[in-house]
Formats: C-alpha cells, structure tokens, sequence
C-alpha cells in the first residue's frame, strides 16, 4: 500500500474516532489492516499532559494474545503512515509465521 493510500485511510480513521461510541473498555480504535490475528489499528489518543494528546496513535495488535505487540504514535501524518506501512509488513509476516 502506498503512503499516500495509507495518509488517507488514517485521516479517514481518525474521522470515525471522533464519532464513534466507546467500547465497553473505552478504548476506541479503528482498522487499518489485518492480516489473520494481527491487526494494524489506530487508537484513540492517550492524554500525555492535561491538554496534550498525540493525534496519530497506532498499534499493532494481536488477537490471539489479546495484546499490542509494538505502537508508533505522532503529530506528522507521513511519519505514522511509514510506521504504519512497517506494522503492516510486519502483521503480514506473523501471520505467515516469520519472525
């Protein structure tokens, strides 16, 4: 995927984080990719300070453990869309079972 296409789908993520209900955990996050029990997902921000939050917070996350397993988070749009497209690479080879 292009960082370009992956600029837009953050931007676009972004967009359904601010309307979106909370979940019974009150984290809310939205799909970017997954690949088998891997997910690639933006996060809603965590509060760094009490008026400070990074806007573009993204995990990789696995299902089977119900854990994150690696997170990127920034204020530059192409900054988190290359981490992005880098957990995706990675969520591709954990599902094929590469290390």
């Amino acid at each position: 995927m292009s960082i370009k296409s992956l600029e837009i789908r953050l931007v676009q993520a972004y967009t359904s984080l601010a309307i979106a209900r909370s979940p019974n955990d009150g984290l809310r996050s939205a799909l970017l990719d997954r690949q088998g029990a891997y997910e690639v997902r933006l996060v809603e921000p965590l509060p760094i300070a009490k008026t400070e939050t990074i806007p573009f917070w993204i995990e990789l996350f696995d299902h089977k453990t119900q854990t994150s397993l690696d997170s990127f988070g920034s204020y530059d749009l192409e900054e988190v869309a290359r981490a992005a497209d880098e957990l995706i690479s990675d969520a591709k080879k954990l599902n094929l079972g590469s290390p």
